[in-house]
Parts: structure tokens; C-alpha cells; sequence
């Protein structure tokens, strides 16, 4: 606004005029405060237009130190640096330094050549420097964080291991995988039955019959097997379709009390039956019956066995007894009905020929 009136005011005063007449142009006229208003404005703005430049160099100046470096010159043995303080160390004449700590003038070392752990600055304790540690060697980047890298420490971990491996083989449908699992951990752990049934098992299922008949017979004959692992051992071997020679086995395998132990029973009543060894199997469940009176499963293994052997009153008597306990699978209740009215039309002196 004052530049405008500048202006016109120079304007106004070159204009002619005539005397008396009013001017054409209404000059407002200048005040003394605001001469110096614009005086301290133009005062204010070349104090700042300085500082900006002085800050500008600043700058520059510290850029261009930060990206090229210089060192420092070589400290007096006098003095020492502490938090960026200079303390000058005090001399004492009365005797000449200790020539058993000789301290070198630090200087500032580039990042290449710092180890992996630096640890504290050096600090003086009551007035002497302190040395600084040695630094940590390097990892090798040769070790591996892998759990799996490190073998286990004992064979029972090894096994663990072998067999959480079979497992996931089993999951993801290796099966040949996984019997190379089991038998790694049983070579480590022979007479541990579990893994012995379940590599049995697998065998089997993967027709490995051979294979898996010389593994449970091993295990049949180890000192170390209890009476229930081997019966367990013995109904897989007869799974394998071999019964006979399961039936020589348990046969071999007595328990010294039979009566005591109704899974021996129950196994040997049923190889028996399967080997076509009748009156042996009617005794075995006569024996079971001794102690489930209950079990209509024995009382229809008992006549199916005595009419086998000829005994057909017996049968007879055995088989209506499973009827009227139940509880029997439909295909044996239907069978048990059939043998029933054919052994109904039977004279008593005519037996039935042993099949």
C-alpha cells in the first residue's frame, strides 16, 4: 500500500494544475508511524534472510565432514576422554610411571574392524584405564539351527524319533518307508513287543507274509516275552494264514496254569478249531465255560466242536443253550438255527458223519 501511494504521490506532484482547481487523484497522505514500521519490517527480514544462510552453510559444512572423516589428532599422554569431557590427568613427580600399563591413544576405528561384541567403553577406575575385553569368536556359518542336525543323546530317543517318523510315513500313505522306521527302532529295542506287532502288522497288510512270519517267530521264542505278548505275537502269526504253525506254537507255549489266563484260552480254542483239531477245541471251551458260564460265543464254539467230534446229543444241547443266552452274531444265530432242526430230524442212534 505505501509503494501505491509513493506513486500517485509522485504523479500528483508532476500533474498541472490550475490555481483553485481540486486535484484528480486523492493522494492519501504518508504518516510517520508507518515509515517506521516498514523501516523495522525491511530490519527484521535481512536478520532472517542471514540467519537462513549462515544455517544453509552450517549444514553443508557438517555433511561434508559426517561423509568424509578425518582423524583426530594424537592426544597428549596427559589427557584423557570422559562423556565427551577433556580432563587433563594429573602428573605426579615424585615418581616416574608404572611401565607395566602402557596405554595406547584410542582412536576412532571404522565399523569393518569392530568385532561382533564390543562390549563397554573403557572407563577409568580411580584414575587408571581399564582394558577393554577380547571380542567373541564368530558363529560358523557352517552350524545349522536344526533340531534335527543334532543326533540324540541315547538310543531310547533314537527310537522316539523312529518312530514319530513312522508315523508321519504312515499318515502320507509310505508304507515302505515307514517298515524301514520300525525296523531301525527295533533293532535298537528287540524285546520291545509293541514296535514288534506293529512292524508285524504292516508287514502283513503289505503282504510281506515271509517276512513278517520270521519276525513274530523271533519274537514267539525271546526269553524276555511275557505270557500276553506272546499270545498277542501267536494270533498274528495266524493271521498270516499260516495256522498250523500258530497252533504248534501255543501248543510249545504253555502257560503253567491255563485256566488263569482266558486270552490263552480263548486263542488256543480257536486255533484248535481252525486246525480241525475238534475234540481238543471242545475241551478248550469247555474250559473257558468253566469260568464265563455266560458266554454264548463258547457255548456255540462247544457245539460246533462236539458235532464235529460225533457228539451229537451234546452238540444239540450246547447250541440251544447259545440261542437262548443270544447275544450272537446274526451269521452264527442263523447257522445255530439251521444245525438245530437238521440235528432235531435225526434219530438218536444215527449220528451225523464228522466233517
Amino acid at each position: 500500500m505505501s509503494l501505491i501511494n509513493d506513486v500517485l504521490r509522485d504523479l500528483a506532484k508532476r500533474e498541472p494544475r490550475a490555481p483553485g482547481a481540486l486535484s484528480g487523484i486523492q493522494v492519501v497522505p504518508e504518516s510517520r508511524r508507518r515509515g517506521q514500521v516498514r523501516r523495522l519490517s525491511a530490519f527484521l527480514s535481512g536478520i532472517l534472510i542471514a540467519l537462513f544462510i549462515l544455517g544453509t552453510g552450517w549444514f553443508l559444512l557438517t555433511l561434508e565432514k559426517t561423509s568424509h572423516p578425518t582423524r583426530s589428532p594424537p592426544r597428549s599422554a596427559g589427557t584423557m576422554d570422559h562423556a565427551g569431557i577433556k580432563a587433563r590427568k594429573p602428573v605426579s613427580f615424585a615418581a616416574p610411571p608404572s611401565p607395566k600399563v602402557q596405554t595406547a591413544p584410542s582412536r576412532p576405528r571404522s565399523l569393518s574392524t569392530m568385532g561382533p561384541s564390543r562390549g563397554p567403553l573403557s572407563r577409568p577406575v580411580h584414575g587408571k584405564p581399564t582394558l577393554r575385553p577380547a571380542p567373541l569368536p564368530p558363529v560358523a556359518s557352517t552350524q545349522s539351527l536344526d533340531i534335527h542336525s543334532a543326533p540324540p543323546a541315547t538310543p531310547a530317543e533314537q527310537v522316539q524319533v523312529e518312530l514319530l517318523e513312522a508315523r508321519r510315513d504312515l499318515r502320507h500313505g509310505h508304507g515302505r518307508r515307514a517298515i524301514l522306521r520300525f525296523r531301525a527302532a527295533l533293532s535298537l529295542e528287540p524285546r520291545n513287543t509293541a514296535i514288534r506287532l506293529a512292524l508285524g502288522g504292516l508287514e502283513v497288510r503289505l503282504g510281506n507274509l515271509p517276512a513278517a512270519q520270521a519276525l513274530l517267530l523271533a519274537g514267539i521264542h525271546l526269553p524276555s516275552t511275557n505270557r500276553r505278548a506272546r499270545d498277542a505275537l501267536i494270533n498274528l502269526l495266524a493271521r498270516t494264514g499260516n495256522t498250523s504253525l500258530a497252533w504248534q506254537e501255543i501248543r510249545h507255549h504253555p502257560p503253567t496254569h491255563p485256566r488263569a489266563h482266558l486270552h490263552y484260552l480263548k486263542l488256543a480254542a480257536a486255533l484248535a478249531q481252525l486246525t480241525a483239531h475238534w475234540p481238543m477245541a471242545a475241551h478248550l471251551y469247555g474250559e473257558i465255560l468253566t469260568k464265563r458260564p455266560g458266554a454264548a460265543w463258547a457255548w456255540a464254539g462247544r457245539g460246533i466242536a462236539l458235532e464235529q467230534s460225533g457228539q451229537t446229543q451234546r452238540a444239540l444241547q450246547a447250541d440251544r443253550r447259545a440261542l437262548a443266552l443270544g447275544d450272537l452274531a446274526p451269521t452264527l444265530t442263523l447257522y445255530l438255527e439251521r444245525r438245530i432242526r437238521f440235528l432235531e430230524k435225526v434219530a438218536p442212534t444215527h449220528e451225523p458223519p464228522a466233517r
